[in-house]
């Protein structure tokens, strides 16, 4: 590749050959990923303003079978540059702040840690959404930019738990009966007026 060398493995997989096929390769693999957002908290209000459209929606809670999918977002401030890696290091990764760095680390770089760079870009957001808690659930292979995936959401170590119904959502009927022939729990989340902060409470049917 143009000034640096570039692992066998790395090279006979992804057909890299210059700087540009790289990053082109990176755009391809990204292209290839299923990701879907979950929050680890579901009654806080600013949530069901921005998702539920103020208590018209509703929320899915899910029990986690396995982790194997699921990757907390992490927050920055700062977005990571286009030519290097931003790693965190409580993750077992490094950052490289500049071409020349992830040139000299790609040298050493496995296939399994550039589909981990890639995995970490998929759940990296800005620090001003960490309220949200985010959680993803990211896939890669299922998915090709096109397409959907005809799997069940168990097949990602995911289960449906519950279903909180806000307390002006329309498709209520519909919704507890979905809930009764999953034999799962439903809920209302509706403003409590027991106290002077404003928050919602959730209830039992």
């Amino acid at each position: 590749m143009d000034d640096y060398s570039c692992p066998d493995e790395l090279k006979e997989k992804y057909n890299i050959k210059t700087w540009e096929d790289l990053k082109n390769i990176l755009i391809n693999v990204r292209k290839q990923y299923m990701q879907c957002s979950f929050s680890k908290e579901y009654s806080d209000i600013l949530m069901w303003g921005y998702y539920a459209n103020g208590c018209r929606g509703y929320c899915i809670e899910y029990k986690v079978l396995e982790k194997n999918y699921l990757f907390p977002a992490t927050y920055v401030k700062k977005r990571p540059i286009n030519d290097g890696i931003l790693i965190d290091k409580k993750q077992h990764r490094a950052f490289y702040r500049n071409r020349l760095d992830f040139q000299t680390a790609l040298r050493k770089c496995s296939s399994k840690e550039f589909i981990d760079y890639v995995l970490y870009l998929q759940s990296i957001k800005s620090n001003e959404w960490i309220r949200e808690k985010e959680v993803r659930l990211i896939n890669y292979g299922l998915f090709d930019g096109k397409n959907g995936i005809n799997e069940s959401i168990e097949t990602f170590g995911i289960k449906v738990s519950k279903i909180i119904i806000g307390y002006l959502c329309v498709y209520e009927d519909e919704l507890i009966e979905i809930a009764n022939s999953l034999n799962v729990p439903y809920t209302i989340m509706e403003p409590s007026y027991q106290s002077d902060t404003y928050q919602l409470t959730e209830k039992s049917e």
